[in-house]
């Protein structure tokens, strides 16, 4: 894998352990993990995806510093939750977290808390403040490069990652051709003897996204396959989705509450059946019919 490398590599990975990215999402992640010692879940995977994904960056960068700065570090997981997010481990994640996405903080209150600098900027600004009018910044006391940094990267998103995804199917086209992958495009690991019974000494196919499989096929900004982001059901969504998901979910609302309202009504009907004394009514004066009554 040609992760980036070089002096402007490295100072871009000073920047992102000191949450100076100029993305404020990755910001507040990194200063939280930095002066407390801990991130929530979702936000440990916004800021991986961003120095995986959008810096090209190795995810042993990200190991080493998150062990360093974890209090609740364990080189294991860590390690496996890195390899993960590098696209080399046994559980590939089957998404991606925007750095700018908006549904992880949707009114900017994390951000507020951890990036005070830019208190001050509204919602529909906060979370891309280099989008907001020149007024805006002026009247929150944001000066971009004195205040709150530039952004370190100012290339398009989806072409930063599109370029991580190429990267990753060159190594994965070598794999390939070394017998490293089925004939489905799945990876395939060697297990070591006395790990497995099933699998003890020889290949395994581990998860292997779509998105990888498929050497040639279509890369989307989420990391998720055309056909899933449509059909998709998970609450994780990315910046990208989130209008198709609110759809979504309000179709899914819209269908249950119709098996709702039909459910009722045949349980409403099956009352008014037995109250009325229907002829498959079997009751006893106590209104309970008898396992001899039903004979």
């Amino acid at each position: 894998m040609a992760w980036r490398t070089g002096p402007e590599a490295d100072a871009h990975v000073e920047a992102w352990k000191k949450g100076r990215t100029g993305f404020p999402l990755v910001d507040a992640g990194m200063r939280e993990l930095w002066q407390t010692g801990w991130m929530q879940q979702t936000m440990r995977m916004v800021t991986a995806a961003f120095l995986t994904e959008y810096l090209n960056r190795s995810w042993t960068d990200g190991a080493a510093w998150f062990h360093d700065t974890l209090v609740d570090a364990d080189l294991a997981i860590n390690s496996m939750m890195w390899q993960n997010a590098g696209k080399s481990g046994l559980d590939q994640w089957n998404f991606t977290l925007l750095p700018t996405s908006k549904s992880q903080d949707p009114t900017g209150a994390y951000i507020k808390q951890w990036v005070p600098e830019l208190r001050g900027l509204a919602a529909p600004h906060i979370h891309t403040p280099w989008t907001a009018p020149a007024a805006s910044l002026e009247a929150a006391g944001v000066e971009l490069g004195k205040t709150y940094p530039h952004r370190i990267v100012t290339s398009d998103l989806s072409e930063l990652r599109a370029a991580n995804v190429m990267a990753i199917r060159a190594a994965r086209a070598a794999a390939v051709e070394a017998g490293l992958a089925d004939g489905r495009g799945y990876d395939m690991l060697t297990v070591p003897e006395g790990c497995t019974l099933k699998h003890d000494g020889k290949k395994m196919v581990i998860l292997t996204k779509q998105e990888y499989r498929q050497l040639d096929g279509p890369i989307t900004s989420t990391g998720k396959s055309i056909a899933a982001v449509a059909g998709s059901s998970s609450s994780m969504v990315d910046e990208g989705e989130e209008e198709d998901f609110e759809q979504q979910q309000q179709q899914q609302l819209t269908k249950s509450a119709k098996r709702r309202q039909k459910q009722q009504a045949r349980n409403s009907s099956s009352s008014n059946s037995s109250k009325a004394g229907g002829k498959n009514s079997v009751r006893t004066k106590s209104g309970r019919a008898t396992f001899k009554d039903m004979q």
